[in-house]
């Protein structure tokens, strides 16, 4: 087993915090300087920066559930992947309403397409 490393692990994920408030400061930013409407009737719009933006970001932000469930410390509490899974998905909800926060969404929370 390869010799854990708590400087190498704290680096790494000061990094990530780091490209992850970037993401975020980017798409807020590039929300609010070049703001594109969203297409009217269902439409797909493709060439919106915004939108690449938004899900190249989610996929760094969020990654992958289940690389984290494989993590040393959540092998060792032995914990059942679907409790973790609960908590997980609680925690990227929790995340995600956070950033609609800071987006500073004018419309306020709807469940339609003007919120999400």
């Amino acid at each position: 087993m390869a010799v854990f490393s708590a400087r190498l692990h704290w680096a790494l994920a000061f990094a990530v915090l780091v490209i992850d408030i970037c993401l975020v400061a980017l798409t807020v930013f590039m929300d609010k300087m070049h703001h594109v409407e969203p297409p009217a009737g269902g439409e797909t719009e493709m060439t919106a920066a915004i939108g690449w933006l938004g899900v190249c970001g989610a996929v760094f932000i969020f990654g992958c559930f289940g690389i984290l469930i494989k993590t040393p410390s959540v092998q060792e509490a032995n914990c059942d992947c679907m409790v973790f899974q609960c908590y997980y998905s609680f925690a990227v909800a929790a995340i995600s309403m956070l950033i609609w926060l800071a987006a500073g969404s004018s419309d306020g929370l709807t469940f339609n397409a003007s919120s999400f």
